[in-house]
C-alpha cells in the first residue's frame, strides 16, 4: 500500500522541513497574488462605476466555448470598434487627429 503512503505524506507529521516551507510560501504567495487581482478588480470597477457602456464584462470559458464563442467574439469586438469610433470622433472635434501625440515622457505617436 506504498502509493496510499505517498498520497498521505503532505499531511503526515513526517513532511520535511523544506517541503513545509515550501507548502507556507507557495500558500503565502496565493493569498498574496489573490489579493493583488482583488485589488486589480475593485480599481477597475470603481473607476467605471455608473458607466456600464465604457466596459464589457465576458468570462474567457463564454469566449472559448464552441456554443458562445462566436458571439462574444463578436460582442467584445463591437465594444472595442465603438471605442475606437469614438476615440476617432473625439480626435477629429478636438482637431488633434493625425497630429503628435505627446506622452508625460517625452514620447509621441503621429
Amino acid at each position: 500500500n506504498d502509493n496510499n503512503d505517498n498520497n498521505d505524506n503532505n499531511n503526515s507529521e513526517e513532511m520535511d522541513e523544506d517541503t513545509a516551507l515550501w507548502i507556507k510560501w507557495r500558500d503565502d504567495q496565493f493569498s498574496i497574488q489573490l489579493q493583488h487581482y482583488r485589488n486589480f478588480v475593485s480599481y477597475w470597477m470603481e473607476r467605471y462605476g455608473g458607466h456600464d457602456d465604457r466596459r464589457v464584462f465576458f468570462s474567457y470559458e463564454g469566449l472559448i466555448s464552441e456554443d458562445t464563442g462566436v458571439a462574444e467574439t463578436m460582442r467584445l469586438a463591437s465594444f472595442l470598434e465603438g471605442g475606437i469610433r469614438a476615440n476617432v470622433v473625439d480626435m477629429v472635434s478636438k482637431g488633434t487627429a493625425g497630429k503628435k501625440v505627446e506622452n508625460d515622457d517625452g514620447s509621441g505617436i503621429a
